[in-house]
C-alpha cells in the first residue's frame, strides 16, 4: 500500500510538473509575441495571463488588459496570435469585468457518431464542442439558419438535428413541414409521422407555407383568448393549459432556390415572392406561437436569401466557407475558412466552435423508422456522452 501511494504520489508530481511546465512555456511565448508586435505600454505592462488551465484540446486562460489597452486592440492581433501560439485562438470579452476569455486549440475535435441527445421540444441539437453537446432552446433563440460550402458537412447536420428532434418527440410534441426542391436527401423523413407535410416544387411549397400561415393565425387567435390568464405566448400556454401546443418546425433546404432570378417566368417569379412573405411573417411573430424555421443554403449574401430573414435570425451556424465575404455575412469573422469537414462555429446564446457526429443513413433509420403509434425514445437528461467535461470553473473564478 505505501509502495503504491508513492507511486501515485510520483505520477501527480510528474504530471503537476509537466503541466507547469506547459503553463511556463506558454508565457515565455505569451510575452516574446507582446513585446515584438508593440503590445507593452511605457512602463512595460502587457495584457497578463491571469490564469492557464491545460485542457484536452490546448489552454483556456484567462487575459488581464492592461491600462491604457482595449480589447480590440488585442483581438486585431488574431492571427498573430494564431502563429505565436501555434493553434487556433477564440477570443471573448465580458465588458462588466474586464477579462478577457482565451481558448487556444491545439487538438482537433474528436470524431464522434450520433447518439440522440435529451431535448425539450423547444429545442434543437446542433453538435458538440469539448465539453459538451450543444442544445439551443429556440424559445429564447428563435430560428435556425445553417450555411456552407458544398461537402462541408451543412447537410450532415441537418440530419443530426432532425433525426435528433425525431428521436424524442412524438407527433403531439413537434410537427415538422419540410420543403427541399432539386434535391432528394431529406425524402428519408418523409414518412414519419411528426412530418405533416413535404413539399418538393414552389408551388406545393406555397401551399404548405399557406397551411402554416392558417396555423399561426389560429395560434394567435387562441393566446389572444388566453391573456386574462396570464397566457402570452406558447411557453406560457403549455405551462397552465391541460392540452399543449405542438412546436411547429419549418424546414427549407437550399434555401436559395426560393430566390428569384432572371431565369424565372413572371409566374415563377410570383411564386417565390408569395412563398418568401409569408415566411417573412413567420420569422417575425412565430417566436411567441412557438413556429421557427430552420433554413439551409449554401451562402448568406443578399441574392442567396432576404436580409429580413437573416437578420431575424437568431441562431446561426457555419461550416466552411470558402471566401472572406461569405463568412463573415454569417459569424462576422472569417474564422469560417479554416473549418474541417464537419467543424462548424455557431452564434446564439454564445459563440460556439463545433462539430457535428458523424450520421448516415442507417443511423437515421435506426431512429425514425419504428411503429406510427410508437412512442418517442426516452432519454436521461445525463444520457451517456463520450465527451470529457473540461473545468470551465477557471472562468467563474475570476
Amino acid at each position: 500500500m505505501i509502495i503504491e501511494g508513492l507511486g501515485l504520489t510520483a505520477c501527480g508530481l510528474y504530471l503537476y510538473k509537466y503541466m507547469d511546465r506547459d503553463r511556463r512555456d506558454l508565457r515565455k511565448l505569451w510575452k516574446k509575441i507582446m513585446q515584438e508586435n508593440s503590445l507593452v505600454n511605457e512602463d512595460n505592462v502587457t495584457y497578463t495571463l491571469a490564469k492557464i488551465n491545460p485542457t484536452e484540446y490546448g489552454f483556456l486562460c484567462v487575459v488581464a488588459i492592461p491600462p491604457g489597452f482595449s480589447f480590440e486592440e488585442l483581438e486585431a492581433k488574431l492571427e498573430v496570435l494564431q502563429s505565436g501560439l501555434k493553434g487556433i485562438v477564440e477570443l471573448q470579452h465580458n465588458v462588466f469585468n474586464g477579462w478577457i476569455t482565451m481558448r487556444v486549440y491545439r487538438n482537433p475535435l474528436k470524431d464522434l457518431t450520433f447518439a440522440p441527445q435529451a431535448t425539450k421540444p423547444n429545442e434543437v441539437y446542433i453538435g458538440y464542442t469539448f465539453s459538451k453537446h450543444i442544445i439551443i432552446d429556440m424559445n429564447t433563440h428563435p430560428h435556425l439558419l445553417i450555411a456552407g460550402i458544398n461537402g462541408s458537412g451543412k447537410t450532415r447536420g441537418l440530419y443530426c438535428t432532425l433525426t435528433n428532434m425525431i428521436a424524442n418527440h412524438s407527433a403531439d410534441e413537434i410537427n415538422l413541414y419540410m420543403s427541399q426542391i432539386g434535391k432528394t436527401d431529406l425524402l428519408l423523413y418523409r414518412n414519419c409521422p411528426q412530418i405533416i407535410e413535404f413539399a418538393r416544387t414552389p408551388d406545393k411549397s406555397l401551399r404548405m407555407y399557406k397551411d402554416i400561415y392558417a396555423k399561426l393565425k389560429e395560434r394567435e387567435l387562441l393566446i389572444e383568448k388566453c391573456m386574462n390568464k396570464g397566457i402570452l405566448n406558447i411557453e406560457d400556454y403549455n405551462k397552465k393549459m391541460p392540452e399543449k401546443l405542438p412546436y411547429i418546425y419549418v424546414v427549407s433546404d437550399e434555401f436559395s432556390l426560393y430566390m428569384p432570378d432572371n431565369s424565372d417566368t413572371k409566374e415563377e417569379k410570383a411564386l417565390k415572392e408569395m412563398c418568401l412573405d409569408i415566411l417573412k411573417y413567420i420569422i417575425k411573430i412565430g417566436r411567441a406561437y412557438g413556429v421557427f424555421l430552420i433554413m439551409c443554403l449554401q451562402r448568406t449574401t443578399n441574392d442567396q436569401m432576404p436580409q429580413l430573414l437573416k437578420s431575424q435570425v437568431n441562431t446561426k451556424i457555419t461550416y466552411r466557407q470558402t471566401d472572406v465575404h461569405s463568412s463573415r455575412n454569417v459569424i462576422d469573422n472569417d474564422d469560417a475558412l479554416k473549418l474541417q469537414k464537419r467543424e462548424a462555429i455557431a452564434i446564439a446564446d454564445e459563440r460556439y466552435r463545433l462539430k457535428t457526429p458523424f450520421i448516415d443513413e442507417e443511423f437515421i433509420k435506426k431512429y425514425i423508422n419504428r411503429p406510427k403509434d410508437s412512442k418517442p425514445i426516452k432519454l436521461k437528461a445525463n444520457w451517456r456522452s463520450y465527451i470529457h467535461e473540461q473545468q470551465d470553473g477557471i472562468i467563474r473564478g475570476v
